[in-house]
C-alpha cells in the first residue's frame, strides 16, 4: 500500500528589475510492502526545490542565478541515507544592438557531484537507481531578431 502526502508551493515576486521564482515540493509519503505490518517512509527526498533570482538593470540586459536541489533520502531497502544536493547555475543576457543579443549560461557552476533523485532498485532493494548531475558546462549564444 502507498499513502501519498505532501505539498507544492510555486511563488513569484517582482519589484522593479528584480524577479524571484521559487518552486518547493514536499513529500511525506509512506508505503507498506505486501504482508508487512510496518509502514516505511518513501525513498523520495522530503524537499525538492528550484529557486531563481534575476535582475534586469537595463532593457535587454538580465543577470541571474538559480539553485535546484533536494534534501537527503533514506533507502529502507539497504538502510543507507543518500545525501541531499544542490546545483547552482548562472546566466547573463546582454543586448548588443537593436536586434542583437549575447548570452552566457553556466550549469553546475561549482561542479558539484549531486544525486538529483532516485529510488531503490531490484527485488531486494539491494541497489539504488539515481540520476547524477552533469558536470559544469558553459553555453554561449548570439541571438539575432528580424
Amino acid at each position: 500500500t502507498f499513502k501519498d502526502t505532501g505539498y507544492e508551493v510555486f511563488a513569484t515576486y517582482a519589484n522593479g528589475g528584480f524577479n524571484l521564482v521559487a518552486n518547493l515540493t514536499g513529500d511525506f509519503s509512506k508505503f507498506r510492502n505486501p504482508g508487512a505490518t510496518v509502514e516505511l517512509n518513501s525513498p523520495l527526498a522530503k524537499l525538492a526545490y528550484t529557486i531563481q533570482a534575476s535582475y534586469t538593470p537595463l532593457p535587454k540586459t538580465t543577470y541571474g542565478m538559480s539553485v535546484t536541489g533536494n534534501t537527503s533520502t533514506f533507502n529502507a531497502g539497504d538502510g543507507k541515507t543518500y545525501p541531499g544536493s544542490a546545483i547552482v547555475g548562472a546566466f547573463a543576457r546582454v543586448g548588443l544592438a537593436k536586434n542583437l543579443e549575447a548570452g552566457l549560461d553556466i550549469y553546475n557552476l561549482f561542479n558539484a557531484v549531486a544525486v538529483q533523485g532516485g529510488q531503490p532498485g531490484g527485488a531486494g532493494g539491494g541497489y539504488y537507481n539515481a540520476t547524477i548531475a552533469d558536470g559544469r558546462s558553459l553555453k554561449g549564444s548570439i541571438k539575432f531578431s528580424f
